[in-house]
């Protein structure tokens, strides 16, 4: 096979940044720099505690975009983190550059702490037309980055309108890096639905008491399943359920009489959430980054990397409510996190009396009735604004068979999956191992065995 170590191929579109007369200035130090690794940790930290949602448009940008990164979870008296170990921030841009062009295009620079993790960055929801090589998946569009190193993502917007989110794209990374990108309509336009009076981000998480870049390690050296989550969040808090966050448990102050759009995104791992607000109907009416016609609910069913956007209408009487979230698994003998994670849904002028919030009726995790009735009512809202073109006729018909299956251990030990065997997931009976160069550098370069 002929192939070399994967890292950043300088002949490929996009790579890895060389340093430029303005990169120093704008984005710190440049590649040849050296790194205080525990230092730059420490101010990656407080830029994190103190980097707020930002919005930004000119006058001639056919769209507008936004970035949330959740707040940096207090430290528990154990001494862990939820939200384990961020390492690193996405920027889109700064200054002059952080700008979107007609086309719906935008720069993205990204920095990795050095000593920490190589890893990558997905743009979770763009559809990237024509531009794989800012797709972000490690050992496919690229080779990760390295720690301590630079790397420009162009990031080309199409049709895309909504919630969408960016996020490492390197192991379990995911679990803590990760953050929110808003699209709103054209200038000229308007939402497909009554403009709400105000939005809400809702980032659903996992939280671990210990170093989550472990976790799939571990597993795939035991063959087990990856250790349980010890906590699932709202906002980065577990909320009031759990000992570590009651104090910190996320609250969504509202109006009575208005109307809301909250915009959630689910970064957990592994499992499929139901989502609820006690007393409220909710409204779904996006789902990664494209509108859908809407449809009342008591509840979602949100999967792991999925966007929803969902109006809610603040007509009860003024109180607190919780809003809450917890698995949905229905696979028989597999482990899950059957915790509960929760906020709070608080109406200004509420009398205040000691009665605690109420809790919403979430479907039984097992519900895999509530899971179906729930996702078959998903349609794309086809209009003159939002159309919709399916092609009616067929080509070629491809035939996918998606399993976890379990394969004898070598040697004399046994492994820690069912049977004392290992889990090897596979497409086609065929398992994915990590080349020694990315798939798209070797398709590129015309590079033979490496796929």
């Amino acid at each position: 096979m002929n192939s070399t170590p994967c890292v950043p191929d300088s002949s490929t579109p996009f790579r890895q940044e060389k340093e430029s007369d303005d990169s120093d200035e704008k984005y710190g130090q440049s590649d040849g720099d050296s790194f205080d690794s525990e230092s730059l940790v420490a101010r990656l930290e407080q830029l994190l505690l103190l980097w707020a949602p930002g919005e930004y448009k000119d006058q001639n940008m056919s769209k507008t975009f936004s970035y949330l990164k959740p707040e940096w979870v207090p430290q528990q008296p154990n001494g862990y983190d939820c939200g384990l170990y961020a390492c690193m921030i996405m920027m889109f841009g700064i200054g002059t550059r952080k700008q979107v062009t007609e086309a719906g295009s935008i720069d993205a620079r990204r920095r990795i702490a050095a000593k920490l993790y190589k890893s990558s960055c997905n743009k979770h929801g763009v559809r990237q037309p024509r531009n794989p090589w800012s797709d972000g998946a490690e050992y496919i569009n690229q080779c990760p980055i390295r720690a301590g190193k630079k790397f420009r993502y162009k990031i080309e917007l199409t049709t895309e309108e909504g919630t969408i989110w960016w996020h490492a794209h390197s192991g379990w990374a995911r679990a803590t890096v990760h953050g929110m990108i808003i699209v709103y309509p054209k200038q000229g336009t308007s939402y497909p639905f009554p403009k709400p009076y105000a939005q809400v981000p809702i980032i659903l998480g996992e939280w671990w008491k210990k170093n989550v870049m472990e976790i799939q390690r571990n597993a795939n050296k035991t063959g087990g399943e990856p250790i349980l989550s010890d906590a699932y969040t709202i906002n980065g808090q577990p909320g009031d359920l759990y000992p570590c966050s009651k104090q910190g448990t996320f609250r969504m102050e509202v109006k009575q009489g208005k109307t809301y759009l909250l915009r959630i995104v689910s970064a957990v791992m592994d499992e499929n959430l139901f989502f609820s607000i006690a007393k409220h109907k909710l409204i779904l009416v996006g789902t990664d980054g494209f509108y859908t016609k809407p449809f009342e609910t008591n509840y979602i069913m949100i999967t792991p990397g999925q966007s929803m956007d969902v109006l809610l209408q603040t007509n009860q009487f003024p109180s607190s409510y919780y809003m809450a979230a917890r698995s949905y698994s229905s696979a028989f003998g597999a482990g899950f996190d059957n915790t509960t994670t929760t906020g709070i849904l608080q109406y200004q002028g509420q009398n205040h009396h000691p009665t605690l919030p109420l809790l919403p009726l979430l479907p039984p995790f097992n519900s895999t009735q509530a899971s179906t009735q729930f996702s078959r009512r998903l349609r794309s809202l086809k209009s003159k604004e939002h159309p919709l073109n399916v092609p009616l006729e067929i080509d070629t018909h491809l035939f996918f068979a998606i399993s976890v299956n379990l394969l004898n251990c070598t040697g004399s030990n046994s492994c820690t999956g069912p049977f004392g065997k290992r889990f090897s997931a596979s497409v086609n009976n065929i398992s994915f191992v990590f080349p020694s160069i990315n798939i798209l550098q070797a398709y590129y370069n015309n590079i033979h065995g490496v796929f």
